[in-house]
């Protein structure tokens, strides 16, 4: 089992009530209501690993610039962080050659268009997001700290089971190599089902939800699953300042 002081979360009062039941490698599985706020405790939970352990943060959600941004603005450090980002990657390796031969059904091929045109000698091998990412996952061979933010992006674009398997397989990588792993979804982008299957794959299956409280929004976090203590689930009412989450008084 992991010390009761280890970072978890990035949240004091949530992390020293759970670290001491999660083993060495987890998975944290967390599913947000819109305007939960996901987003922001993925950040929390990679700033938590700094200086520990590698840190890994692929998002699918916004713009690298956009989420080194946020970093700076809760006063954590992006430099410290190897950051990835699977949507640009899609619109460069797939949308942005089916845009460009659309173009050219429009409007014809130029001259100028055959005479910059290069042959590859090997056909490029079709672009597979999952497989860029588990080649990514699988060349950790140490313990680190992993965020993919969020799956609602390949929920897109995958069937379900395809993205519960890669869960599982970055579930075994942090097993393996005691890492610890967060993945985010919106919580309208399941069915039930669904995401009891996610559920099911975490050693840590957590609920954000944002609900109206008079003229303000009130933040709660459910810790709905931790694997072989169920006593230990519950709901945490949170606050939110410059430095991230907090618990409630």
């Amino acid at each position: 089992m992991t010390t009761g002081d280890e970072p978890l979360l990035g949240i004091p009062d949530i992390d020293a009530t759970l670290s001491p039941y999660l083993p060495p490698g987890y998975l944290v599985v967390v599913i947000g209501t819109p305007g939960s706020g996901s987003h922001l405790l993925a950040k929390q939970f990679a700033q938590a690993g700094i200086g520990s352990t590698p840190v890994l943060y692929y998002t699918t959600a916004e713009r690298t610039v956009d989420s080194q941004a946020a970093f700076r603005s809760f006063h954590w450090d992006p430099e410290s962080i190897r950051f990835g980002n699977l949507s640009d990657d899609y619109y460069k390796r797939v949308l942005e050659p089916q845009l460009e031969v659309s173009r050219i059904r429009e409007r014809g091929l130029r001259l100028e268009d055959l005479r910059t045109a290069r042959r590859p000698e090997v056909p490029a091998a079709p672009y597979s997001l999952v497989g860029r990412f588990l080649n990514d996952l699988a060349s950790l061979d140490s313990p680190f700290r992993l965020v993919l933010d969020s799956l609602d992006f390949l929920l897109e674009l995958l069937e379900v089971s395809e993205v519960v398997s890669l869960v599982r397989q970055i579930r075994s990588r942090t097993q393996l190599l005691g890492g610890k792993a967060m993945v985010t979804v919106e919580q309208g982008s399941l069915d039930g089902r669904s995401a009891a299957m996610l559920e099911d794959a975490a050693d840590l299956g957590i609920t954000l939800r944002s609900e109206p409280n008079g003229m303000t929004f009130e933040h709660t976090l459910e810790v709905r699953k931790l694997r072989n203590h169920p006593e230990r689930t519950q709901i945490r009412r949170l606050t939110i300042d410059d430095t991230g989450f907090h618990v409630a008084p």
